[in-house]
C-alpha cells in the first residue's frame, strides 16, 4: 500500500507519545493479580474499579480535565490534524473505534474527506457496555456453532460447539490452568491461573482473528480431555491484550459516548441468564461505573444514525460474520442507514476485514476512485472456515 499513498497514523489525546498520558499503571498491575487469583468475578471487578478509581484521582490530582476526552473531541482533533499537515483532501479508514471516530468526522467536520472505509462499526445508538460486549460475544460463538455444523467433518468430530465450550470450561473450573506469561511490554513475568470463565473471556478475544477461528474448536477438545497445551500460546496473546489499554482515556470516552443508552438494570439479569459471561463482562462495566466516573455526555445528535442525506462523501461498509464485539448486524444497520451496500465477509473476526487481500483491494481500488464502486468478484471465492 505505501508503494502507491501515504499512511497516517496518530496517537489520539491522551495515548501513545501524547501528552498528557491517560494510561493507568495502577489498572495494569490489578489485571495482572486478578488473573493470578481464581476470586469470585464480582471480586476481582471490584479490585479493578478501585485501581482505576486511583488512576483517576492521580490524573484529576496531576489537572487533568477528563470531560475533553470523547468521540467529538477527537473528530475535532482529526480535522485540525489535516490542516496543520497542510492536506487539501484526504481518506479515512475507519475500524471498529476508528468507525465511531470516522462518522463523528464525516457529521461534524465533513470537509476534506475523499472517501471513507468503515470497517467492524461501533453503532452510535447503541450502548458499548459490558452486557452489549457479552451479547455480541453469544452472537460469535452461535456464529462459530453454527459454521461447525454445516461442516460434515467438524459436526463429526467436535458435535455442537456450544457443549464442548461449557465441557471445556467445566474441565477449567475443577482444574485450572497454572502458567507463566511475560508481559512484552515491561519483560516481567506474572503467575495466571485461569478458570472457566477466563477461557469464554478469551475465546471472545479468540475470535477476533480470522486465522484463529478454524483452530478454536480443537483447542476446546483439547482442553476439555485435560491437554492444555494451547493455553499458554493463548494467554501469552490475550493477557498482554487486556493489560495495553489507556484505560482512563477508554473510560472516558465510552461513558461520554454511551451514557443516554447505559441500562444498569441490565446487568445481573443477563449474568443470570448466562453466568459463563461474568468474567467478559466484569472485564470493563460502564453500566455501573460510568455514573461514578461523572463526564458529561457527548451530547447532540451523536447517539444517532448518519443518514444517507446528512453525507456528501462516498462511503464502503465492510463486518465480518464472526466479529465477537461490533456485530454484522449493527454494521448493516449503520450501512442500510446511509444507503450503501454492506461488504459481509464470511471468514472474517474483527478489525480484520479490511486487511485480507481480497477486501483490501477493495477498498483501496475503492479509495482511488469512489465515483466507482469497484470490482468484489474475489469475495466470490470467500467461503465460512475450514476447521480441522
Amino acid at each position: 500500500m505505501l508503494d502507491e499513498r501515504d499512511y497516517y497514523l496518530w496517537d489520539q489525546r491522551g495515548t501513545g507519545f501524547s501528552t498528557p498520558s491517560l494510561d493507568c499503571p495502577e489498572v495494569n498491575d490489578a489485571v495482572w493479580e486478578l488473573f493470578r487469583t481464581t476470586d469470585e468475578d464480582q471480586a476481582e471487578a471490584a479490585k479493578v474499579e478501585d485501581s482505576l478509581r486511583a488512576c483517576k484521582a492521580r490524573l484529576v490530582d496531576e489537572g487533568v480535565d477528563l470531560s475533553g476526552y470523547n468521540t467529538r473531541e477527537n473528530a475535532a482533533d482529526l480535522a485540525d490534524l489535516r490542516v496543520a499537515l497542510g492536506i487539501d483532501e484526504w481518506n479515512l479508514r475507519g475500524v471498529s473505534y476508528g468507525s465511531a471516530l470516522a462518522m463523528a468526522t464525516m457529521r461534524d467536520h465533513p470537509e476534506g474527506l475523499h472517501a471513507v472505509l468503515l470497517d467492524s462499526i461501533v453503532t452510535p445508538d447503541t450502548a458499548f457496555g459490558g452486557v452489549a460486549r457479552g451479547q455480541s460475544a453469544l452472537h460469535s460463538f452461535a456464529e462459530l456453532k453454527k459454521a461447525c455444523a454445516a461442516q460434515p467433518s467438524c459436526d463429526q468430530k467436535y458435535g455442537p460447539i456450544d457443549e464442548l465450550m461449557a465441557k471445556a470450561a467445566a474441565r477449567l473450573d475443577a482444574e485450572p490452568y497454572h502458567g507463566i506469561v511475560e508481559d512484552p511490554v515491561t519483560g516481567q513475568q506474572h503467575e495466571v491461573n485461569i478458570t472457566g470463565g477466563d477461557m469464554y473471556a478469551g475465546l471472545f478475544r479468540g475470535m477476533y482473528d480470522e486465522e484463529l477461528i478454524p483452530v478454536l474448536p480443537t483447542a476446546l477438545k483439547a482442553i476439555a480431555g485435560g491437554d492444555y497445551g494451547l493455553i499458554q500460546q493463548l494467554a501469552q496473546a490475550n493477557i498482554p491484550f487486556v493489560t495495553d489499554q489507556v484505560e482512563a482515556m477508554t473510560t472516558s470516552v465510552d461513558c461520554a459516548d454511551s451514557l443516554p443508552l447505559l441500562d444498569p438494570d441490565a446487568v445481573q439479569p443477563f449474568l443470570k441468564a448466562h453466568p459463563e459471561m461474568s468474567t467478559l463482562v466484569y472485564q470493563g462495566l460502564p453500566e455501573t461505573g460510568c455514573k461514578e466516573w461523572g463526564v458529561p455526555a457527548t451530547g447532540g445528535d451523536f447517539n444517532t444514525l448518519l443518514q444517507k442525506d446528512d453525507v456528501d462523501v462516498p462511503v464502503m461498509v465492510m463486518a465480518g460474520r464472526f466479529d465477537p464485539i461490533t456485530p454484522p448486524a449493527g454494521t448493516k444497520r449503520v450501512a442500510d442507514a446511509l444507503g450503501v451496500k454492506r461488504l459481509y465477509f464470511p471468514n472474517a473476526g474483527h478489525g480484520g476485514v479490511g486487511s485480507s487481500d481480497c477486501a483490501r483491494g477493495i477498498w483501496i481500488a475503492f479509495m482511488d476512485d469512489p465515483s466507482q464502486y469497484p470490482d468484489t468478484s474475489c469475495m466470490d471465492d470467500l467461503g465460512p472456515p475450514v476447521f480441522p
